[in-house]
């Protein structure tokens, strides 16, 4: 009988690998053996982007229908998900046309088919600053659904609400918002936390052209419940450590770290 290495040693191959064609390395070591099947697929699946093909693309190819299928047709595929990066950006398209997170009216269903509560990476890009209100009433639930995953440790947002904060529990470490909206939403009131559900962050990043003062007003605001270590601008010549000041309207970026 030919020796053969231990099993413990084999399932460690896959996470050896690298390179530009490594997803196509994944698939061809699953049809090699079973054995390799679960590491390749957690390797594979950890994180899922959902961004629009290059173009021509059609509605039935939104990334909502592409995620949908692949959970439809491998059930078993969610439980391999931890981090989740939505990509509204639509480059090479005109200006004028919708966003894909507008008329992707499958992606809330498809979001639902995720264990929710096993994310600790969630990213929301939006390309166009739009109202959070122009999007679909499920969409809009769907990811919120997903700031609330009880082990989501970073959250990075670009052109999405700030109080998109607010949803999460006391898992979360790291924020990064860039453009975040500060504009109160009549549709949608944040739930609020209680005292247990602290909020104490390890890193913290704020970008905003215009209006930091109101991303700053929210996150001293006590309702809000989250612990601030030490503050400090990235904008230079205008530093700020340890309190809020007057003069932090003016930066037009923030950082906090542990």
């Amino acid at each position: 009988m030919e020796p053969r290495l231990p099993l413990d040693i084999l399932t460690l191959i896959p996470s050896y690998l690298d390179g530009e064609n490594v997803i196509r390395t994944l698939k061809t070591l699953c049809s090699t053996s079973s054995l390799f099947l679960h590491p390749c697929r957690t390797l594979r699946f950890n994180r899922i982007t959902l961004s629009p093909l290059p173009l021509p693309y059609s509605r039935g190819t939104l990334p909502g229908k592409r995620l949908s299928d692949l959970l439809e047709a491998s059930p078993n595929l969610s439980k391999y998900i931890k981090e989740l990066a939505i990509l509204d950006f639509l480059s090479g398209m005109d200006a004028r046309n919708e966003s894909w997170l507008v008329i992707d009216i499958v992606l809330p269903d498809a979001l639902h088919k995720l264990y929710r509560n096993q994310i600790t990476s969630f990213t929301l890009k939006r390309s166009r600053p739009e109202p959070w209100i122009s999007l679909p009433a499920a969409t809009r639930s769907a990811l919120i659904d997903i700031c609330r995953s009880t082990s989501l440790i970073e959250l990075t947002i670009r052109m999405a609400p700030l109080s998109l904060l607010s949803e999460c529990g006391p898992s979360l470490k790291r924020f990064y918002a860039l453009d975040a909206e500060t504009m109160k939403d009549r549709n949608y009131s944040p739930r609020s936390r209680s005292t247990a559900e602290y909020i104490k962050f390890d890193s913290l990043h704020l970008s905003h052209y215009r209006n930091l003062d109101q991303h700053l007003a929210y996150l001293v605001d006590p309702s809000n419940k989250m612990k601030k270590r030490e503050i400090f601008s990235a904008s230079p010549g205008d530093h700020i450590c340890g309190a809020y000041q007057s003069r932090a309207w003016a930066c037009k970026a923030l950082s906090l770290n542990e």
